[in-house]
């Protein structure tokens, strides 16, 4: 997961779901790998993906602030 958020900061997303795809499937109950992964469909303008995780992520962790934050990207960047 580390590897995957650091690709993230470095803005290599491709790397970035590679790598966070595997943590979900080894940590599929975890807000915060879902909420990375999310994160990263975001920044390849992947909206449906990045909405199931993000929607993911909140549904196990309601007040996690960055899954929040993403949401709210999410939601404000929505096309008609």
């Amino acid at each position: 997961m580390q590897l995957g958020q650091l690709a993230i900061e470095e803005e290599r997303s491709e790397e970035a779901l590679r790598l966070l795809s595997r943590a979900v499937e080894a940590r599929p109950a975890c807000a915060e790998t879902h909420t990375l992964l999310g994160a990263a469909y975001l920044a390849r303008d992947r909206r449906r993906k990045a909405r199931h995780h993000l929607a993911r992520a909140l549904a196990l962790d309601p007040d996690h602030p960055a899954a929040r934050q993403y949401w709210r990207q999410l939601v404000e960047t929505a096309r008609p």
